[in-house]
């Protein structure tokens, strides 16, 4: 299996604002949005192996009652990558499929499970997959340089570079799913 990162250009506080929102019609919008889904997710990780079904955590997000428990958290990052599709747009990604994640792992540029540093929602990173690094728009020009150090393909290079300048221009950040 391989593996390659999916990226996404979203304005972080976006996400954040559906925490606990209290807009009925929203909540309605993105249950419904959401819920075929819900039901390919769930197949994944199945309710009867002691997981939480998707409608239920992304109902938990809206309402603002999710609880930083103990328990693996994949399925909330899974919930938090539907907000982010539905709130920002999918990036090409066809020079990062597959790719190795592991220089991002060196530099503070790419933080490791970030939704923003006014973040309410409490969420860690889960046990395995996903990765989940965020690249705030502030940190656009320091993530580039490390990546054309560290990446000597020129595709890849410029594909990163691609995404920052649609993310610039969106006056978005940048989130990257490693899985």
């Amino acid at each position: 299996m391989s593996y390659g990162i999916q990226a996404y250009r979203v304005d972080l506080q976006k996400i954040q604002q559906q925490y606990g929102t209290d807009n009925p019609d929203l909540k309605e919008k993105i249950m419904t949005s959401c819920q075929s889904q819900f039901e390919d997710l769930d197949s994944d990780f199945n309710r009867d192996e002691g997981w939480t079904d998707y409608e239920t955590l992304m109902s938990d997000f809206l309402d603002g009652n999710w609880q930083d428990t103990n328990e693996n958290t994949a399925k909330h990052w899974y919930i938090i990558e539907l907000l982010i599709q539905g709130f920002g747009k999918m990036l090409p990604n066809g020079q990062w499929y597959p790719a190795s994640s592991s220089p991002m792992w060196d530099y503070s540029e790419f933080q490791l499970y970030f939704l923003g540093a006014n973040s309410s929602i409490p969420v860690s990173g889960p046990d395995d997959f996903p990765v989940v690094f965020t690249i705030e728009r502030s940190h656009f020009d320091q993530a580039l340089t490390h990546i054309r150090e560290d990446y000597p393909d020129q595709d890849q290079q410029a594909e990163f570079a691609s995404w920052i300048a649609a993310a610039r221009e969106h006056d978005q950040d940048l989130v990257l799913y490693y899985y």
